[in-house]
């Protein structure tokens, strides 16, 4: 394996090696198009990044402020989802009602949301909180994952925002007011994806 660095790749260059493969590695210098105010908004932008991807252990981003922001979120997340939760969307729909039956004694549909239904039909008995309340639990972990997953790619101030915009986002929030197997996908999806990180 040959490599060279801050060389000119001409084609006589490269056929003097004789090589079974080329890899042309070259920087790039971005090019910024002559539109008026482009690259003072860029400029701007590049400001806000950085200044929400500072993690700063002084003034409002504090360790102890950072904990009181997630729990805080968390907190709201919960209020909003709990509020009318077993009459906001009014009654079953025919999925959701195929899934409680397959809980409760069939199992001809995916497993893994009637398995999550299981002990609370067994614990409170069946009715139309216990079969969507592991969607609004699980709903619960999603918004706490959306945390994670920021915090790991990005640092802490991005992932608070994300958890907050996941917390009062009204798809993630009517998700989990419908217990259907393909709402899990989103959740699991993302639980994967963070255990890969």
């Amino acid at each position: 394996l040959y490599v060279f660095l801050n060389t000119e790749a001409t084609v006589d260059k490269i056929k003097q090696f004789k090589p079974d493969i080329v890899v042309n590695a070259t920087g790039s210098v971005p090019l910024v198009p002559p539109i008026k105010g482009l690259k003072e908004n860029i400029e701007r932008y590049r400001t806000i990044m950085n200044t929400m991807t500072q993690d700063s252990s002084t003034g409002l981003w504090n360790n102890k402020n950072r904990k009181i922001f997630f729990w805080s979120i968390l907190a709201l997340a919960v209020i909003l989802r709990c509020i009318r939760f077993a009459t906001v969307p009014d009654g079953i729909n025919q999925d959701e009602a195929m899934g409680a039956v397959d809980a409760w004694r069939y199992s001809q549909m995916s497993v893994l949301l009637a398995y999550c239904m299981v002990p609370f039909i067994k614990l409170f008995g069946f009715n139309t909180v216990t079969v969507r309340l592991p969607m609004v639990l699980i709903s619960f972990g999603a918004v706490a994952l959306v945390y994670l997953v920021g915090r790991k790619l990005f640092s802490e101030r991005i992932a608070l925002v994300a958890m907050l915009l996941t917390a009062v986002n009204p798809w993630q929030f009517m998700q989990s007011r419908w217990s259907l197997d393909c709402n899990l996908f989103p959740h699991i999806f993302l639980l994967g994806f963070y255990l890969l990180l």
